[in-house]
């Protein structure tokens, strides 16, 4: 018996061999394929996101916009205390100001208040907020908005945090260090009363208010009466009517100044005598030629500057 045979068949083996060998993926490619979609994937979500951020702001910038536009068509809310001197008459009036300040639509005053200034807390909002005149007073609430709405407040004083601070209200007032009442004047109306048609000097007085003066005195007298003699022989008087104005004017900031450009002199013991205006006021008498001078009107016409009359 033959041992097998150990060759090997050719054939059988050929069959086999005629297929070519299956193609080796390679990992990587796939990996590299597979890492693209994941990147894209990511790249949407981060703009996705981005994108709802970005909405959702605009959207809160939007909403924030309406309830600023909103809120501004609001008055301005705010509380108000008015430190005053009841002994002070004449004194400025603060609660008049506040309540001019009410009639703003743009301004909603709750709990108003009066405090005097002699009281435990009048003498402790004076020590806090360091008021060193009366009268004053105190805002607190919407105070930037109230300033947006009524900007003229500012000359009155200052913020101090978010409470304003009116300590700079005008003459008369009350000095808190030294006690003294400061901007008392008085007003002295000389008329011509030989001179039908010369002016009024009485109409001075709403000069005088415009400003925010407000005599607490008056007088009014005429140029031929002792007293008038007098004032013409002390300041020199040369034109009636005229006015004269004394007593603690200089507290009046910036007064004399504009009294001396554009009305008359202060004199050295301090009165204030209207002279350099005459002819913006209207006809007047002139006590160097004793003639009625009528300067020219707003048409043009001249009066007659020679008409005498009979006056001593």
């Amino acid at each position: 018996m033959m041992p097998p045979s150990t060759t090997v068949d050719a054939n059988a083996c050929s069959r086999f061999d005629s297929a070519p060998p299956a193609p080796i993926r390679s990992p990587s490619r796939h990996l590299t394929r597979g890492l693209g979609y994941f990147t894209l994937f990511v790249v949407a979500v981060a703009l996705l996101a981005s994108n709802n951020v970005f909405l959702s702001g605009m959207a809160q910038d939007v909403a924030a916009q309406k309830q600023a536009a909103a809120e501004a068509k609001k008055p301005a809310a705010i509380e108000t205390i008015a430190l005053v001197s009841p002994d002070c008459r004449n004194c400025y009036n603060v609660n008049g100001l506040l309540a001019n300040l009410d009639t703003n639509e743009k301004v909603t005053i709750t709990n108003p208040r009066t405090v005097d200034v002699g009281s435990e807390e009048g003498t402790a909002l004076i020590k806090q907020f360091g008021i060193g005149r009366s009268p004053a007073f105190i805002i607190r609430g919407q105070t930037e908005k109230l300033l947006t709405v009524a900007p003229g407040l500012k000359s009155f004083g200052q913020l101090q945090g978010d409470v304003f601070v009116g300590s700079n209200v005008p003459p008369p007032y009350v000095d808190l260090t030294s006690g003294q009442t400061r901007g008392i004047f008085q007003a002295i109306y000389m008329t011509e009363k030989g001179c039908q048609p010369c002016y009024d000097p009485t109409i001075n007085r709403q000069a005088l208010a415009q400003v925010g003066m407000i005599p607490a005195e008056e007088k009014t007298i005429d140029r031929v009466e002792d007293e008038g003699q007098k004032l013409v022989k002390r300041y020199s008087i040369t034109t009636t009517p005229t006015l004269i104005l004394t007593g603690d004017l200089a507290s009046y900031v910036g007064f004399d100044e504009v009294w001396k450009t554009n009305a008359g002199t202060i004199e050295p013991d301090g009165a204030y005598v209207f002279r350099s205006a005459q002819d913006r006021m209207g006809t007047y008498y002139d006590l160097i030629t004793k003639k009625v001078i009528t300067p020219p009107t707003t048409s043009g016409q001249t009066g007659n500057p020679n008409t005498n009359i009979s006056t001593p």
